[in-house]
């Protein structure tokens, strides 16, 4: 079960300040702490699929999947008001 995990390597912790981002493999295990303050946490992932990622219907695009590269071509940047 990797969700919980509670092995005894610890990890190499990555402090970094408020503000910051970090970038790493989706692979990599990973957590980070509460979000102390009323101020909502965002979270911008980048990751590749050989085939759209479908909702559960298989009708639409899951969530707020968004295709930037389609046949080797570039679908234009999504732009969103």
């Amino acid at each position: 079960d990797k969700i919980g995990y509670q092995g005894e390597n610890p990890g190499v912790p990555a402090l970094v300040p408020a503000g910051s981002i970090v970038v790493f493999s989706s692979r990599t295990f990973h957590r980070s702490g509460p979000n102390t303050t009323s101020r909502v946490r965002r979270c911008y992932l980048a990751q590749y699929s050989a085939e759209p990622i479908m909702n559960r219907e298989g009708t639409g695009l899951w969530g707020q999947a968004i295709p930037i590269v389609r046949d080797g071509r570039s679908c234009g940047v999504p732009v969103q008001s």
